[in-house]
């Protein structure tokens, strides 16, 4: 902990994604020091993660390492709001560093075309931030792990073509 001589209160940060504490010194608190706790917005850290499970999919956005607790999420479809029914939300877990996680999920069947949104409002926010997630085909994950394999293909081939070469070179 940093402390300043003369009677003068230090801002020291406990960490950059957390609520900063100070330490305050003056003539009535001579023999010891106090710590205050300054109440500083610390912005969420919003994530969509999809969890498959057939037929439905388990939409997971996860609300982390915010303070104050005090926060509002909501699920929306295609900019409507989603039904509460199919919305389930974890209870407000302290991370230990005075920030706060929750996590919300969401029971959806995507269609193509349909655009899901995290909506969360916080006092670290203007205004309210989405963060969208949409399915994708299968024809592009089918595309993705093509290109996947062929690029592993290709450092198969080319790390045994290059020492080769080397060896041939000298």
């Amino acid at each position: 902990i940093i402390w300043a001589e003369g009677g003068e209160g230090i801002l020291v940060p406990s960490n950059l994604r957390s609520p900063f504490f100070f330490l305050l010194s003056s003539p009535i608190f001579s023999h010891s020091p106090c710590a205050f706790f300054a109440s500083l917005p610390v912005q969420p850290l919003v994530e969509i993660t999809p969890s498959e499970n057939s037929p439905n999919t388990l939409l997971i956005c996860t609300v982390d390492r915010f303070f104050p607790s005090k926060i509002k999420i909501t699920w929306f479809r295609n900019g409507k709001e989603e039904d509460e029914s199919q919305v389930f939300t974890t209870d407000l877990i302290r991370n230990g560093d005075w920030t706060y996680q929750i996590a919300l999920m969401l029971e959806a069947q995507p269609e193509r075309g349909d655009v899901y949104a995290c909506q969360v409002e916080h006092a670290s926010f203007p205004e309210p931030i989405s963060v969208q997630w949409e399915p994708q085909s299968d024809s592009a994950k089918n595309k993705m792990w093509t290109g996947v394999a062929g690029f592993v293909l290709g450092l198969v081939f080319l790390a045994p073509g290059l020492v080769l070469y080397l060896k041939n070179k000298k």
